[in-house]
């Protein structure tokens, strides 16, 4: 009797190591996309006049494409192959799209105002089609910048405590 119940608990025990120990499989990988790609956005403002040079991925043309026909209408649009080229007046603006790069020129002078105010927030908003960012990564920055400098302050207050006494 007792060798029977030896044997079944062997068997019982032999049963769940077996069962128990199986190799795990190991986990899948993410699948990630790499959407960074380098790109450069550059303005020169003066009292005379706007010039804005950007250089992008192949990937962002179609969203500045979009963005520049929205803002800027067909009126006084060129194509030519992979080629948009706006003008509006004699030479006060300029603007010229390619596959990755764009090149806009403004006079200040021979435009009105309200065009200048248009271009200047379109502008603004190219920065970050370009870049492929948003302001709200750049208010963020600036509210973690904030939020350091408060720390260095405090600590430099305390610091100072210390060392009066």
């Amino acid at each position: 009797m007792s060798k029977t119940i030896t044997t079944l608990v062997i068997a019982f025990l032999f049963t769940i190591t077996t069962t128990g120990q199986s190799t795990p499989e190991p986990p899948k990988p993410p699948t990630t996309y790499s959407s960074t790609h380098s790109s450069s956005y550059s303005v020169s403002k003066t009292d005379d006049d706007l010039r804005i040079k950007a250089r992008f991925h192949k990937s962002r043309f179609n969203t500045i494409k979009s963005m520049l026909i929205d803002n800027l209408g067909e009126e006084g649009l060129t194509k030519s192959e992979s080629t948009f080229k706006w003008s509006h007046g004699s030479d006060s603006f300029e603007c010229k799209l390619s596959n990755t790069s764009l090149r806009l020129f403004l006079d200040y002078e021979s435009s009105n105002s309200n065009f200048i105010s248009h271009v200047e927030e379109l502008a603004t908003n190219l920065k970050y089609a370009v870049s492929g960012g948003n302001p709200e990564d750049d208010i963020k920055r600036a509210e973690d910048d904030v939020a350091r400098a408060k720390v260095e302050l405090d600590r430099a207050k305390a610091r100072l405590e210390k060392s009066k006494n």
